[in-house]
């Protein structure tokens, strides 16, 4: 329950605790939660919140979603994965921002100027920051700028675990499509995908009620219209559908991209891509075990006993989390991962 008095404009998953915001926010964190510090006068923003305490709900989405698409005739195409090529555009604009925001909260501790240094320096700066040893940063105030139209301080809290989590969740979703190309094209090895795939990074896509395009196709599709090349309703939709079917190729395609971007690489050899991989599966077995465990906090929670005489009783009434059927579901699909993954390798 959350009062906002003016316009607010999120990143993907935000989350708002309750309170009364007093102005105009615009954060470009995904996934984070904010908090009103009435009783300090400041905002508290924890970036990646959901990835890293409420794995449960924020993987359930994309299912629960999906599933609950009860559309008799599905004509407007709809992406439901929360990790979508725009999505991880915003990922990858909130580590720069990490990035500089930390390297300024770093500058300022030290007493050195911070107007001297080019936002690249500070980007540079903050990365080996982040990336290096904890301590560095521990006792760091990382401020967020832009976020409140305010005067107030805007506290970015666990800077350096949301920029890891933000990291594995961009190299998730890149290995995710990747391995999505490997299944769909049974032949295909790294070469041949890396091949395919090749080209630049599209870092701009819009949402179409759902349906994302590439900027530049929907640019195209503007001046047909209005050069009266499609004129009527069912010729724009089939063009809709044209760009629908396009989009897992276009995803891919981002996905190699943001990948090489990602870590530092201008193309993938057989001993980066198994290292690539081998970290997938490590983050896809994080994600198996945080579901679990984000769940289990709900039957351990001792307010929700209090409504049954005894454990026996709870658990014949909701069950235990191991039987939690998404629970299950994602254990599954963690299996199926691992084996994608192991076939993937033996392709060369």
């Amino acid at each position: 329950c959350t009062t906002l008095k003016h316009y607010c404009r999120f990143a993907s998953f935000v989350l708002l605790t309750k309170g009364d915001y007093p102005a105009e926010l615009d954060v470009p964190l995904p996934f984070s939660m904010l908090s009103n510090d009435v009783a300090h006068d400041r905002l508290l923003v924890m970036p990646a919140f959901w990835w890293m305490h409420n794995m449960y709900a924020l993987a359930r989405n994309t299912w629960k979603f999906q599933t609950r698409d009860q559309r008799k005739t599905k004509t407007q195409n709809i992406e439901f994965d929360s990790l979508a090529p725009d999505t991880a555009e915003e990922l990858f604009g909130a580590l720069r921002l990490l990035e500089i925001w930390t390297a300024k909260a770093y500058l300022r501790a030290d007493g050195r100027m911070i107007a001297e240094q080019t936002d690249e320096e500070l980007a540079a700066l903050g990365c080996r920051l982040l990336a290096g040893a904890e301590e560095e940063t521990a006792a760091l105030e990382v401020l967020g700028e832009n976020i409140e139209d305010s005067r107030r301080k805007v506290v970015i809290i666990k800077a350096r675990e949301g920029y890891q989590a933000y990291r594995q969740m961009l190299h998730y979703y890149a290995v995710k499509n990747l391995l999505a190309y490997m299944e769909a094209n049974p032949k295909a090895t790294l070469a041949s995908m890396c091949k395919s795939l090749a080209g630049p990074r599209q870092s701009d896509w819009v949402n179409l009620g759902g349906q994302l395009v590439p900027a530049a196709d929907l640019k195209r599709l503007l001046e047909d219209i209005k050069a009266d090349k499609l004129g009527t309703w069912p010729e724009i939709h089939r063009v809709y559908d044209d760009l629908w079917e396009a989009y897992p190729m276009e995803k891919q395609r981002h996905a190699l991209a943001m990948l090489l971007t990602l870590i530092e690489a201008e193309t993938l050899d057989s001993k980066l891509w198994n290292s690539v991989l081998d970290e997938a599966v490590r983050i896809q077995e994080r994600i198996r075990d945080q579901v679990f465990l984000t769940r289990k906090k709900d039957y351990d929670n001792p307010f929700r006993q209090t409504t049954f005489r005894n454990a026996a009783e709870m658990e014949a009434v909701v069950g235990t989390v191991q039987h939690n059927s998404f629970v299950k579901q994602v254990r599954k699909k963690t299996e199926e991962f691992k084996e994608l993954v192991a076939a993937v390798k033996q392709r060369g």
